[in-house]
Parts: structure tokens; C-alpha cells; sequence
């Protein structure tokens, strides 16, 4: 793992010192071929009010992002840069922010994220106002200004349906239209963006790292938290612009893959095997159905066939079956 920090000269060193003591938050920025959008996220967070501790952690980029990373730390006292050493997931990643939480509260945020300048003090605020918010979110907007899904009341067999098996554009997009943005106690928010008290995340260890990259991780920790007796809130008074899944599109079979058997992962852990049979057996139907679709569309419209999208799904369905529902349980948690 390596470290990186500002410029070490003793006056330098002092005013660290005093930042430190100053920080309200901690931010946990997981990175994967980020390079282009990384710069933005970190300005954004670099121009808030509120005094923040910044952790990169790199999660085996190849495209220079680690080198951008390690260049705002040696300009900027408050980012740490980090780096896993090979591609560890999503919530395995951001649990390496645990030996370096400082402040009141830790903050989840993806590196395909802007946040507007008043947003992170909005949502602190909020929490500082009311004991029992454990966990929140703030909307979330498209680049247009369109918002877009950032919260569930729960996630249940039939969310996992309605979005493993139908087309994933139509179901985004009548979310994204029938989602009521208002203030709301939910099951839980967005992972791209989740406020999250220190002593609670602490207390429940962060993140399950048997979650990759899908849903189920911030559905997971939110359920915890919940557990706990605490509410997450979902507020639209914050609001942040989020590019949506920038890193995921760089590895298509492993972003896929990994979030298939999130999903088995999860009805297995909250459900139990029949859970995780019966996510099994969804997630297979959806993978069959777009392999499926993907040929038919080519040969009723005449297209080219997307062979890369052929090989996701053709590689996907045997490791699937290789490993079966049994695949919750070797994942732990």
C-alpha cells in the first residue's frame, strides 16, 4: 500500500496538524480508470466550506489515475492517496478508509461525482440536527440537470427482477421520471454519494466486502444501520451531478459478473438459501434473455452483432452455474 501525503516542510506539517483537528468528515473516493473524471469530484470537494479529509484509494487503475491522485496529494495537505494493489471491488475499497477516519462523519462518495457547493454542508447539517439520521443521501442529476434514481424504499425479489430481467434503460428511465424527490425516510440511498456517521460505521465494521460492484452494497449497509435503530434520509436539498457507472463500462464481464452474484449474495445473506436460490434463478433467466436478445436484435434489424456483448453474457451464464446459489455462501458475511 502506499501513502501519500502534502509537502513535508515543518510549517506545512504544522498547518496539517491543524487541519486534522478540524475536520468534520472523511471522504472515501474508490477509484478505477478514473482519470478523466476524478479532477472534477476532487475541485468540487476541495471548494466546499466544510473542512474534509480526502482518501483516494485506487483500486489497480492502469490509465494514470493513481499519478492524479498522488499529484493533488502533494498540492492539497487534506488527500491522502492510496493504493489496494490490485482490484479488490467496490466496498472492500472503501472500507480502507477505516484507518484514517477522522471527524463526525464519513463520506462514500464515487469518483464520477460533483457536488454542488453547498451540498456536503447541507447534509451535515441535517444530520447534526437530528440524532437518529444514521445514514443519508442527497438527489442525484444528470449532467443535463435531470434527476435521477438516488434512493429505494426497500429491494426486494421484485426490484431484482424488474432490474436484472427487463431492459435496464427503460426501467432507469421510468424511475428516474416516477421517483418522488422529497424529503423522506427511505431504505436506503445511492452508494455515489452516502453520508454515514463515523461512530456507526465504525461500529458495524463498514462495508460487507463479499459485495463487488452492485445495488446490494449501500442496500446492505443501510439495512445495518437500520438495525441498529437508526433512519437514512434521503434529502433533495443536497444535490450532486452523477455520471453513472464510468468505471463499471471499462470492465463490462467483470462488472456483470460481480454484480450477479451480488445479488445471489444478498437474498442468501438476508433471506437464506431459498433467498439465494431464488436470486439465483432470477439472475440466470436475465442472463439468459440479453444473451438471448442481443442475437435476436441483430438479426430482426439487420445490425451487426455486438460480439462483445455476445461474450459478457456467454462467459457469464456457465461461471454462474459453475458456482451455482452456493456462490452466498463461499462469499461470507
Amino acid at each position: 500500500m502506499q501513502r501519500v501525503t502534502g509537502p513535508g516542510s515543518r510549517g506545512n506539517q504544522l498547518m496539517i496538524q491543524i487541519q486534522k483537528a478540524q475536520y468534520r468528515v472523511t471522504v472515501a473516493i474508490v477509484t478505477y480508470r478514473s482519470s478523466e473524471e476524478l479532477p472534477a469530484c476532487l475541485d468540487s470537494l476541495l471548494a466546499s466550506q466544510v473542512p474534509a479529509k480526502i482518501v483516494v484509494i485506487d483500486n489497480d487503475s492502469r490509465d494514470g489515475t493513481f499519478e492524479l491522485a498522488k499529484a493533488y496529494a502533494e498540492r492539497h495537505g487534506e488527500v491522502i492517496a492510496t493504493a489496494t494493489g490490485r482490484n479488490v471491488g467496490l466496498a472492500a475499497g472503501n472500507n480502507m478508509v477505516l484507518p484514517h477516519l477522522e471527524g463526525d462523519y464519513v463520506l462514500i462518495l464515487n469518483p464520477d461525482t460533483v457536488l454542488e457547493p453547498d451540498a456536503l454542508s447541507s447534509m451535515i447539517a441535517l444530520m447534526d440536527g437530528d440524532a437518529q439520521i444514521g445514514a443519508m443521501g442527497p438527489k442525484c442529476v444528470y449532467e443535463d440537470g435531470s434527476p435521477h434514481t438516488s434512493y429505494h424504499y426497500g429491494w426486494g425479489f421484485w426490484h431484482l427482477f424488474v432490474w436484472r430481467v427487463l431492459p435496464y434503460s427503460l426501467v432507469r428511465r421510468l424511475y428516474d421520471r416516477f421517483a418522488r424527490y422529497r424529503e423522506a425516510d427511505v431504505g436506503f440511498v445511492s452508494g455515489a454519494c452516502l453520508l454515514v456517521r463515523t461512530s456507526i460505521f465504525k461500529r458495524i465494521g463498514g462495508y460487507d466486502p463479499a459485495y463487488f460492484l452492485t445495488v446490494e452494497d449501500a442496500c446492505d449497509l443501510c439495512q445495518r444501520i437500520r438495525d441498529l435503530g437508526y433512519r437514512i434520509r434521503f434529502s433533495p436539498r443536497a444535490q450532486i451531478t452523477h455520471l453513472c457507472g464510468r468505471s463499471g463500462r471499462h470492465v463490462p464481464l467483470l462488472s456483470t459478473l460481480e454484480g450477479y452474484r451480488g445479488d445471489i449474495h444478498h437474498f442468501y445473506k438476508h433471506r437464506g438459501g431459498p433467498g439465494g436460490l431464488l436470486a439465483f434463478l432470477i439472475v440466470i433467466l436475465a442472463c439468459s434473455l440479453k444473451l438471448a436478445a442481443t442475437a435476436l436484435k441483430a438479426a430482426a434489424f439487420r445490425r451487426p452483432v455486438d460480439f462483445q456483448n455476445l461474450r459478457v453474457y456467454w462467459r457469464i451464464l456457465p461461471q454462474l452455474f459453475s458456482r451455482g446459489p452456493e456462490v452466498a455462501s463461499s462469499c461470507g458475511g
